[in-house]
């Protein structure tokens, strides 16, 4: 059964060949220190508000005494606890201090769903960092789906890979928890910002057909072709790709799975 994400799919439409190298041969890039504070961010979130002695809001002395303990067991130096702790500081102000506490159905969780195009099972998978409930009105609620992001500056996603993920989990998230998706929303802890998009109905529908499309045209296709453009100047992949470089190096030196937590 071939196994489909959001990210899969915008790889594969972006350029047939980054996809074969990244998920087939498992290109990648060398993880940076920031991957590992990101790790530990998304555990301090994760534990903070999934902690189950608090019987009310948590203090930014609670989040605190957690940082501690995340930045102590994934090993983080002085200078990752500092700045680690600073994004936490203005996380607290800008989305608990001052917000009604709930807690939240899931945190740090993996999606596995189905789907079924012209009798062919696809398995869908996908991550998230939190999710919530999100009230709509009398006892109705629905599903709000959260990412930490670490970037430096809010970043909008490319409206095929937002579609894709707002298609895949809608589909994903209903067959889980029999509920609709309302909202995906974006944190950047860095800078204390958040970056919201509403899910709605006629999107999942338009968002399955080019999925299905996709699906479908990745299982049969045995050429990869690689598809130039501006995407190659930042692909982790173009060193080993004929299209971009004219010697590209072999595929049996020194390759590595790349690691992505922000």
């Amino acid at each position: 059964m071939l196994s489909i994400s959001a990210t899969k799919l915008t790889s594969y439409a972006r350029c047939p060949n980054q996809y074969y190298l990244r998920y087939h041969k498992k290109v990648g890039s060398i993880p940076m220190r920031s991957a590992f504070l990101g790790k530990a961010l998304h555990l301090a979130l994760a534990e903070f508000h999934q902690w189950p002695e608090w019987k009310e809001k948590p203090s930014i002395d609670n989040l605190d005494d957690i940082w501690k303990y995340c930045c102590l067991k994934e090993g983080l130096g002085a200078n990752e606890l500092q700045n680690g702790w600073a994004y936490l500081q203005k996380y607290y102000v800008r989305f608990i201090a001052n917000q009604d506490w709930r807690v939240p159905i899931a945190c740090e969780g993996k999606l596995d769903g189905s789907l079924y195009v012209h009798g062919i099972s696809f398995k869908i998978t996908g991550r998230f960092d939190r999710l919530d409930s999100l009230p709509t009105g009398g006892n109705n609620t629905a599903l709000h789906l959260i990412d930490y992001k670490l970037g430096r500056t809010i970043i909008n996603p490319e409206i095929l890979e937002m579609d894709l993920q707002m298609g895949l989990m809608q589909i994903a998230l209903d067959q889980k928890y029999q509920q609709t998706l309302k909202q995906i929303s974006h944190i950047y802890l860095r800078i204390g910002e958040i970056l919201s998009f509403e899910a709605k109905p006629e999107q999942r529908t338009l968002a399955q057909e080019r999925i299905e499309e996709l699906a479908l045209r990745l299982m049969a296709d045995q050429a990869f072709e690689a598809k130039p453009g501006e995407h190659c100047s930042s692909c982790a992949c173009k060193k080993y790709c004929h299209a971009i470089v004219k010697n590209p190096e072999q595929l049996d030196k020194a390759v590595v799975v790349q690691l992505s937590l922000c």
